[in-house]
């Protein structure tokens, strides 16, 4: 009777999994797998690489081998170079509309500030001119009644001149007779 996979011992486990052998884009070998085992020998990895040339020829298939970069092409620079020169014309536009928006604020602000001083100005003129008519109201109240006085002492004066000459008259008939 098989016991499940779980109740194996460890022994028994190590016997059941292969292990998995790995070669990579650089041709290194590696063992994957719990356990670990020494790297084959130098006739070890010949004999590897010679099956994997057998197999490849039996399918007819060449395994892609991914070529060595060592920098990007002539080509991927040029277009690089490009971008950064378009993103660098982007930024410089970008940077001179932030600046005149920048000024453009400040012209509306200062503008601003001068309707505002206007608008004072002029609240700050009517209020002195309800003052100056309130003023002018009482100077030409305080005109009236200097008129009145001037005409009543007018009066008196012509009043005491008609006197005088009556005075003057009498006291001039007296001293002739």
């Amino acid at each position: 009777m098989k016991r499940p996979a779980e109740e194996l011992t460890a022994k028994q486990q190590k016997k059941k999994r292969p292990d998995i052998v790995v070669l990579d884009d650089d041709s290194d070998y590696k063992v994957k797998g719990e356990y670990e085992k020494a790297p084959p020998t130098h006739g070890e990895f010949a004999a590897l690489q010679e099956k994997v040339k057998r197999l490849e020829q039996m399918f007819q298939f060449p395994i892609p081998h991914p070529t060595v970069s060592l920098g990007p092409t002539r080509e991927e620079i040029d277009d690089l170079q490009e971008k950064l020169k378009k993103t660098e014309e982007m930024f410089k536009r970008a940077c001179r509309a932030a600046k005149e928006a920048e000024l453009r604020a400040e012209r509306a602000e200062n503008l601003l500030d001068a309707k505002y001083g206007v608008m004072e100005s002029v609240e700050k003129l009517k209020e002195k001119n309800k003052k100056l008519k309130v003023k002018k109201d009482e100077l030409k109240e305080e005109n009236q009644e200097l008129r009145g006085k001037n005409e009543q002492l007018e009066n008196e004066v012509s009043g005491l001149k008609k006197q005088l000459e009556k005075e003057r008259e009498t006291s001039g008939r007296q001293k002739l007779r």
